[in-house]
């Protein structure tokens, strides 16, 4: 409940109080005017804008998805009787895993596939492993499947950030 709280506070801070940065030649993103008027427009945009409703929908998603796996991951490495090293162990392969994605899959994937078809791939992927993860009371096939889940969750992730951007109207 403290880091619900925390989080819905830095939200709040983020959109209240964060200003957004001035593009080279955005003239419609200048810091005239109240920032609260600023972030509803650019709020009431995306909620008139139906092409970005699945995108934004998939970033929420994400996020629950991402801090959900964090936390039950340790539950269920205990239901199956892994000790507290081998849980440890197991965050430090996916902590390799998101640092491999990040850094040498992310770019020959979106280049060789495009941003939106690597984004499809990269979802699917992650589905199928979460559920894979999920129904499995195998050690080793569930380590299998959480170093999947670790390869694909940042990769989807961080493209879909790219997609929402340029899927965005002009000034957001």
């Amino acid at each position: 409940l403290a880091a619900a709280s925390l989080s819905v506070l830095a939200s709040v801070g983020v959109f209240f109080f964060l200003k957004e940065p001035v593009k080279d030649g955005d003239e419609s993103n200048t810091t005239e005017g109240p920032p609260r008027a600023n972030k509803s427009k650019n709020l009431r945009t995306i909620l008139t804008t139906p092409a970005l409703w699945p995108l934004v929908f998939m970033i929420m998603i994400s996020g629950f998805k991402l801090n959900a796996e964090q936390l039950a991951y340790p539950y269920w490495g205990i239901a199956i009787a892994w000790t507290p090293q081998f849980v440890s162990f197991g965050f430090a392969v996916m902590s390799v895993a998101f640092l491999i994605t990040t850094f040498g899959i992310i770019g020959p994937m979106t280049r060789r596939l495009g941003e939106e078809k690597t984004l499809a791939i990269a979802a699917s992927i992650d589905v199928f492993a979460l559920c894979g993860f999920l129904l499995t009371s195998n050690s080793a096939l569930a380590f299998a499947w959480i170093l999947l889940l670790a390869l694909s969750s940042p990769l989807w992730g961080t493209v879909l950030i790219s997609v929402l951007s340029r899927h965005a109207p002009q000034g957001m």
